[in-house]
């Protein structure tokens, strides 16, 4: 289905000539397309991405991210340092050989392992517009959602909460990956209501604005310089 659809934006890419009743004569007709992506599963599928089943904290810096098995009580995973720079060029280059790589290659299983997938999005790479590097930021799932998850996993076999309590806990997984930037940006204001009579809870909600801050700043892309300046 998509390669007659990327066939036709190519075409409006380039330009059509047709005629125009306006200038009464024919001209070239370019539509401008704007392709963006996100993060959520289907968006990443449309980047040559496993977006629910991938094994890494993000597709930039290829960390690995942690299994734990089922009542087990993970240990806390040291930090690692991160490095983005040159991972557009990567990245890029890479799908391009990702694409045309046979099933059975070596480039076409290492594109496995690195949670890539040949599902027809590949037919996207032949249009200027598109850029399967310039997604919607990880910043924020690639810590601090990761943290959260294991926090989370840790009660789920702790014994001192009774069994129900952990049963529920198996069901935040969900509601943790897909929602966790738009709980840190609402979670401000209702802390700030909720405990406005409390002093000792100042320092923690003015962190929780600026991390809100940082979230509604970083997924729109909204720092282009200067990025330690917002962190600190």
């Amino acid at each position: 289905m998509l390669p007659p659809i990327v066939n036709d934006l190519i075409s409006l890419e380039k330009g059509i000539e047709m005629y125009s009743e306006d200038h009464g004569e024919v001209v070239l007709v370019v539509a401008p397309l704007l392709l963006f992506m996100g993060d959520n599963p289907h968006q990443s599928q449309l980047a040559m991405h496993k977006r629910t089943s991938v094994k890494k904290f993000c597709r930039k810096c290829l960390i690995p991210s942690p299994r734990i098995e089922q009542g087990s009580i993970p240990d806390t995973p040291p930090y690692s340092p991160v490095d983005h720079r040159g991972s557009e060029e990567r990245m890029r280059d890479f799908l391009c050989a990702f694409a045309n790589a046979n099933s059975q290659s070596e480039l076409y299983l290492n594109g496995c392992e690195l949670s890539y997938i040949k599902n027809g999005s590949e037919e996207f790479l032949r249009l200027k517009a598109f850029d399967p590097t310039k997604d919607m930021p990880k910043m924020l799932t690639t810590s601090e959602k990761g943290r959260l998850q294991e926090a989370l996993n840790s009660y789920k076999s702790c014994k001192s909460y009774s069994r129900t309590f952990r049963n529920k806990l198996c069901h935040t997984g969900s509601f943790v990956g897909r929602n966790f930037k738009e709980l840190i940006q609402v979670l401000p204001g209702i802390t700030s209501k909720l405990f406005s009579d409390k002093p000792s809870a100042s320092l923690f909600i003015k962190a929780l604005h600026a991390l809100g801050h940082l979230s509604s700043l970083v997924y729109t892309r909204g720092v282009d310089w200067c990025f330690n300046y917002y962190i600190a």
